[in-house]
């Protein structure tokens, strides 16, 4: 594959600010449970700039390396002059996909997706659009993953008994996150329409998730890799968020933790990204299972890193997605931990895959709607 076109006069392209600079490197998750520097992100912006400058070429062997990025987000959130080295990492994947010369497993993506897309419209086109029923939305997503399924039930339940009853929006629709990160950019854009259409005829004024990657692929990926307007009008809030205040109101009330093991809360994928109340996710948690239960995570909030379950990993590298997800159970066991507990489906599922040793994992939503007692009042307390 040929090198991509020369940055317009006087462009400073961000892979060029970025092949010399190690300052994000101790950031990076993948580094980490590699130990190899080829896999870090000045590794990544110095093999983009090589191939502009006809130095190497894409071909199966740094196609491999490239696509090796979990695409997390913390080599940004920990950049001092926040230079978008994911979106051009993403942008570079598009073009090599653009040139048939991805991985074999992104077209198998590619192909399975667009199937999603065409069933969809057909969907659609025979449902008509879904009469509202609260102007609160609740981003339903793909629940055919049985995981996302659990985690939606719960989630509802969880906010009827808070007084806040919602729509349910996009059944059965991919963000297009996944695929934007694996640079499948024309499929991404068809499956974002879809959630668009669905959360503009829902009437909503208020759309709720389930995870930060859902807020993240709203607010920034939508605009900034798909040139995609959200609706305007339609704000995006953590489920977890409202679940917290809720309590704070004294709305929701969860049982007397009793017997329970001490457990390390796990912040989703892609929470380096947003601003987030990370308090939230945790006096949730320690209402359910007692305030003393909590061991921590050296790599949290902020700094979070990722179980693996992100950015197409599981697809293109399984082995670094595996470590990742090891990584962090490790990390609960050493911290004295017998529990994670997150909220995010994905991130539940995938660390549930790798778990050993005695650690657990719970899903937030699941054990929060288990444990729940009642409404103690009928506000929403929001």
């Amino acid at each position: 594959m040929s090198a991509p076109a020369a940055p317009e006069a006087g462009a400073v392209p961000t892979t060029e600010n970025c092949r010399f600079c190690w300052m994000c490197r101790h950031a990076c998750p993948v580094g980490h449970v590699t130990h190899r520097e080829t896999y870090t992100p000045h590794a990544w912006a110095l093999e983009i700039e090589s191939v502009r400058r006809g130095q190497i070429v894409w071909d199966a062997s740094t196609v491999s390396v490239l696509y090796a990025c979990a695409d997390c987000g913390l080599c940004r959130a920990h950049c001092a002059t926040d230079q978008p080295l994911p979106d051009a990492i993403v942008a570079e994947r598009a073009a090599i996909t653009a040139a048939g010369a991805a991985p074999a497993a992104v077209y198998d993506v590619e192909r399975r997706l667009r199937r999603h897309v065409e069933s969809g419209a057909a969907a659609r086109s025979s449902n008509g659009p879904r009469r509202a029923s609260s102007t609160v939305g609740l981003f339903v997503g793909d629940i055919s993953d049985a995981a996302r399924a659990r985690a939606v039930e719960s989630t509802i339940a969880l906010l009827a008994a808070a007084g806040v009853p919602v729509t349910e929006v996009g059944a059965d629709r991919p963000t297009g996150r996944t695929a934007a990160s694996l640079g499948l950019r024309d499929v991404a854009v068809d499956l974002a329409r879809a959630v668009i259409d669905d959360v503009q005829s829902a009437g909503i004024d208020e759309l709720l998730v389930l995870a930060p990657g859902d807020r993240w692929a709203f607010e920034s990926v939508y605009a900034d890799r798909l040139g995609l307007e959200w609706p305007k009008g339609v704000r995006v809030t953590d489920a977890i968020v409202v679940l917290a205040r809720a309590l704070a109101a004294g709305a929701l009330s969860f049982g007397a933790p009793k017997d329970l093991p001490p457990y390390a809360y796990h912040d989703p994928c892609h929470t380096p990204r947003l601003a987030r109340d990370y308090a939230a996710p945790r006096a949730l948690a320690a209402a359910a299972l007692g305030p003393d239960a909590a061991r921590p995570f050296f790599w949290r909030e902020h700094r979070a890193h990722p179980c693996g379950a992100i950015g197409g990993l599981n697809v293109t590298h399984p082995d670094i997605a595996a470590r990742l997800a090891a990584a962090r159970v490790d990390d609960a066991r050493a911290a004295g931990a017998r529990w994670i507990v997150t909220e995010d489906p994905a991130c539940s599922a995938h660390l549930a895959a790798h778990a050993s040793g005695g650690v657990e994992v719970q899903n937030l939503f699941e054990l929060l709607h288990e444990r729940l007692v009642t409404s103690s009042r009928p506000t929403s307390g929001r």
